[in-house]
């Protein structure tokens, strides 16, 4: 019986054989190694690996996934879209990122009236345009409706183009959100729900300025 090799166990697997671990637990996608192929001693709660058996392993999951588990890094390959993984592997839906997580979910209040809606944007895209002020907005109602006339309450903090940012959910990506608020310097306003999850988004999620 062949063992799946999937994200999570590809990245278990990554872990230890690029730092050519000697041992693991002997559990989950280990334990089935050893069953299946009698890789590794047991040795209480965990699994003895020699050199011969990581290589074994790391052969294993070349052959279901052209990746080699000692060399190609799970973090990096999980960061790539389809088409920058399918220049390493045939099977480049194993880690890719979904297709909306590198996009934003942007409005841009430039003047007194906006439409209500919303346009995807990359990172970088976003980032190009050198925003000043960035407002994270938590409800997705308020997000695709809010005007310039909402925001009297920061006038005295910024009074040019805000860009709007929804905070994203299980289809907007919060991802994309934590990846531009690491790459810009822009003022960083945070419009949460007033409950504990919503300060926990501004205040430790986004490090939001206000």
């Amino acid at each position: 019986m062949q063992i799946k090799i999937n994200a999570i166990n590809y990245k278990i697997i990554n872990s230890a054989l690029k730092v050519a671990s000697s041992w693991v637990v002997n559990k989950g996608v280990w334990l089935k190694f050893h069953k299946e192929y009698g890789i590794g001693s047991i040795s209480g709660k965990n699994l003895l690996l020699t050199a011969t058996e990581r290589s074994t392993i790391a052969e294993i999951v070349k052959k279901q996934t052209d990746l080699d588990p000692r060399i190609d890094d799970y973090e990096k390959i999980s960061t790539m879209d389809r088409i920058e993984k399918s220049k390493i592997t045939r099977f480049e839906k194993l880690m890719s990122l979904p297709p909306r997580e590198k996009f934003l979910e942007v409005r841009m209040l430039s003047c007194d009236s906006y439409p209500v809606g919303f346009q995807g944007m990359l990172v970088e895209q976003l980032c190009s345009l050198e925003p000043e002020c960035i407002i994270s907005v938590e409800n997705f109602d308020v997000f695709v409706n809010l005007q310039r006339k909402h925001l009297d309450c920061i006038k005295n903090i910024y009074q040019g183009t805000y860009y709007i940012i929804y905070v994203g959910d299980n289809i907007a990506s919060p991802k994309a959100v934590k990846a531009l608020r690491e790459k810009t310097d822009a003022i960083w306003i945070n419009f949460g729900d007033f409950d504990p999850s919503g300060i926990h988004i501004g205040v430790t999620r986004l490090k939001s300025d206000y």
